[in-house]
């Protein structure tokens, strides 16, 4: 099977806001090992803010600026929205910077802990998170992830 597209993410960055919602994300360059990246462009992929976001507008763009919008769904639906963050932000190709996710995937995971109902969610979200955090570049083993993972939910998520 051949897949195509012009988008491949190869590095992660993330950034928390100030008290006026400015960010700043350094900049980054390196040669990829995927031969035929040629342009590198920015792109924001996820934006959260506990209690704003999703299920019908999450946010709205104007003139560079981001709005979000408060939550109004139910349990069900803020969880479905706090997933869909973890499964859309993820880079199979950025290697050691995928750890740049962990704070996003903590909050997350803080923000599920504290919802009583959410108790069957709480093992997804504490082994993304984990899983972030011990990112390396290249591939590891199944074995060698859920070792490094094992080893980092000892003593993190509680």
């Amino acid at each position: 099977m051949m897949v195509d597209s012009e988008h491949v993410c190869i590095h992660v960055g993330s950034a928390i806001t100030d008290s006026e919602g400015r960010y700043e994300i350094q900049s980054w360059h390196k040669p990829s090992s995927i031969n035929f990246v040629s342009d590198i462009e920015r792109t924001v992929l996820t934006i959260y803010k506990r209690g704003f976001g999703g299920p019908k507008i999450p946010y709205r763009v104007k003139k560079d600026l981001i709005y979000l919008a408060p939550f109004t769904g139910a349990r069900e639906e803020r969880l479905r929205y706090l997933k869909a963050i973890v499964t859309g932000s993820g880079c199979d190709e950025a290697g050691r910077s995928e750890r740049n996710l962990y704070p996003l995937y903590k909050a997350l995971y803080d923000e599920a802990k504290s919802d009583e109902g959410a108790e069957k969610d709480l093992k997804w979200f504490r082994e993304m998170a984990a899983m972030v955090a011990v990112a390396e570049e290249g591939h590891m083993t199944e074995d060698e992830a859920d070792k490094r993972m094992r080893a980092f939910l000892q003593d993190n998520l509680k």
